[in-house]
């Protein structure tokens, strides 16, 4: 049986600060001394991929020579959601081809997809008022340009040889099983594969246990933190309402799973401390977790 490593997903390349040199700083201070953490997973803004290429070198080179994997980069590519059909494809096919280039094929590389909501105020330059529905807001209009973006994106990577990951999350095209699998009846055989997070899944009130079931044959990685249908935020895991014992044994027993990704609080944080903690006790938990349930001998 496949092994399932651990990783921290919160190292990202990107200005939460404003100040994407803060940023990059952090992430070596952090990967410098981090026990217990196998890979990472990086985040490149289309916006800054250019201007700091050489620090997401430095920051690449640090990994691999730390002996930590990079499984899967994400990109921030606003670019595809809000270009004009006919111009979507030019800029991402040249910034998936500097993905290429950079990573390589084996790198999988998850698309951060935007709400109708969002292309709705960026391509209007205005900001909604969520209890305000304006009049005029087609919603299936700005999510059908969600849906063609996230097809142009798989096509590209596969042209490419690389391979396409989305999430599903709250509020976005892509939030349920339901959704994902009709896209893919709609447009055949999609070459994507799903990072898996409880937390986006247990929030809607939808059945994790049902939704991983549907979804088994796409997941490669799974997003570990704990919620309720009241919080929305990233609990600590063990505090909410995810059903782990069933999420673990999934984990564990599928051969295409690859890693577990504890999400971090106070992840934005500057401080390499605080990101470190944050790791280290969410590493803690979910591993008290996997000795309670008795599956140890499966994971790393």
């Amino acid at each position: 049986m496949k092994k399932t490593k651990f990783y921290t997903p919160a190292m990202y390349i990107r200005n939460f600060s404003g100040n994407p040199v803060v940023r990059v700083d952090t992430f070596l201070d952090v990967i410098d001394d981090l026990p217990g953490c196998d890979a990472v997973e990086l985040l490149v803004d289309e916006d800054y991929f250019d201007e700091y290429s050489d620090r997401i070198e430095e920051i690449y080179d640090a990994t691999v020579n730390k002996g930590i994997d990079v499984p899967i980069v994400r990109i921030s590519a606003p670019s595809l959601f809000l270009a004009n059909s006919k111009d979507a494809k030019s800029p991402l096919t040249d910034f998936l081809s500097k993905m290429l280039a950079f990573f390589g094929t084996d790198t999988l590389i998850q698309l951060e997809t935007l709400s109708a909501w969002q292309v709705y105020e960026y391509r209007n330059d205005t900001v909604l008022d969520p209890d305000k529905i304006p009049v005029g807001y087609k919603y299936n209009v700005y999510s059908g340009y969600v849906i063609k973006a996230i097809l142009d994106f798989c096509k590209i990577c596969t042209d490419l040889d690389l391979t396409p990951v989305i999430e599903p999350r709250v509020g976005h095209v892509f939030s349920n099983p339901e959704s994902v699998l009709s896209i893919v009846d709609k447009n055949g055989n999609l070459p994507f594969k799903i990072v898996f997070d409880v937390t986006h899944m247990e929030f809607q009130g939808i059945n994790t246990t049902d939704a991983w079931q549907s979804l088994q044959g796409y997941v490669v990685a799974v997003h570990i933190s704990d919620t309720d249908v009241v919080s929305n935020h990233h609990l600590p895991i063990g505090e909410g309402t995810v059903p782990w014992r069933t999420i673990l044994k999934y984990a564990a027993q599928s051969e295409d799973v690859a890693y577990l990704a504890i999400e971090l609080l106070g992840n934005e944080s500057e401080d390499p401390e605080v990101i470190k903690a944050g790791y280290l006790d969410g590493l803690k938990r979910v591993k008290a977790m996997i000795s309670k349930y008795k599956l140890t001998s499966s994971f790393e």
